[in-house]
């Protein structure tokens, strides 16, 4: 039987790549941390993805490409089980906020941008004892990303 293959490029658009090596990071740290003795990113990173498709549900531009992300999405999100896929699985959600900020700036920013801000932030939020160049630098990776729409 042939394996699936995930609904997404393998190399994210330059413009994204500071969002997906970050949410790449925050995968291998939460998959490296023993069972049980850590916090669950699956809420986050379901919020996130949920409110992103949302506004490409709402505007419509790209939606059969963010849908079949979005699919993806939910069939590898228990990121314990599909480790091998960790790096596919970032590039998912990074596209699917990709669409998700061009079509609420299409929307002209609706009331749920401001959760999904929220979301984005918080999935991507650095823990205590993180170095202050890592803290700085993913809070210009976040900035690129605003300054791109």
């Amino acid at each position: 039987m042939a394996n699936e293959i995930l609904a997404a490029s393998t190399r994210p658009c330059n413009y994204n790549l500071g969002i997906y090596s970050l949410i790449l990071a925050r995968l291998k740290k939460y998959c490296a941390m023993s069972d049980g003795a850590h916090y669950d990113i699956s809420p986050e990173l379901d919020t996130l993805v949920g409110l992103g498709f949302t506004a490409v549900l709402a505007e419509r531009t790209n939606l059969h490409a963010c849908q079949s992300r979005v699919n993806s999405f939910v069939r590898y999100r228990d990121f314990m089980l599909h480790k091998d896929k960790l790096s596919e699985i970032a590039v998912i959600i990074a596209e699917i906020i990709q669409y998700a900020m061009y079509s609420f700036n299409r929307l002209g920013f609706p009331r749920y941008y401001d959760d999904f801000v929220w979301a984005l932030h918080k999935t991507l939020r650095l823990h205590y004892g993180t170095p202050e160049e890592i803290k700085k630098e993913t809070q210009r990776i976040i900035g690129m990303l605003f300054e791109q729409f």
